[in-house]
């Protein structure tokens, strides 16, 4: 693995949140259940991040944003406890980072029927293309943090909250330094 991508894994999820680039954040939850009763939380497991893709997290990022997703759930009020059996609801997330990559397609020429040249052109009605079609690869990792949430007495899933980013060079410069902006962002809508 060379220098770059491990810069970047470092860097993971520090540009969730980045002005430059706003994530996609998806929010869903079991419509029918009472947010209101829940007053304490825990981890659902000891080590409360899961780590997936192809590419390693470090434990300092993961730390971060335990500490961030943690801290989020105070500020709104709610108690953590170490007791697992004593907590209303469990918490646990998902941290990972992966090569992908994009593929733009299009057609590069077009003529009009004066068999004039026409380079770039959107005006498809008034243009035949000649079917020559560029295919241009972008390389680039994707990073994504969910939060799900689970009810203590029915041991069901009641809250996901999920965001996925294009990291960036900017990315690289904070590793994982912004996850309590990132938290926010997550669970802004919790309790619905």
């Amino acid at each position: 693995m060379n220098l770059h991508k491990v810069i970047l894994i470092v860097a993971t999820f520090s540009g969730v949140v980045a002005c430059a680039a706003t994530p996609r954040v998806f929010v869903d939850y079991h419509r029918a259940h009472d947010f209101n009763a829940y007053k304490r939380f825990a981890w659902l497991h000891d080590k409360p991040a899961m780590v997936e893709g192809n590419l390693p997290v470090p434990k300092l990022v993961q730390d971060r944003f335990s500490t961030a997703i943690k801290q989020e759930f105070i500020d709104k009020g709610f108690q953590f406890v170490e007791d697992r059996g004593t907590a209303d609801f469990v918490v646990a997330f998902t941290i990972g980072a992966r090569d992908d990559i994009d593929i733009h397609q299009y057609a590069s020429e077009y003529y009009d029927n004066k068999e004039n040249w026409l380079w770039g052109t959107r005006y498809h009605q008034y243009i035949f293309p000649l079917g020559i079609e560029e295919r241009v690869p972008a390389n680039y990792t994707k990073g994504v943090l969910a939060i799900d949430i689970y009810d203590s007495t029915t041991k069901s899933p009641v809250w996901h909250s999920k965001a996925s980013k294009r990291l960036e060079q900017a990315d690289l410069q904070s590793g994982g330094k912004n996850a309590k902006q990132v938290a926010q962002r997550l669970l802004a809508s919790f309790p619905p």
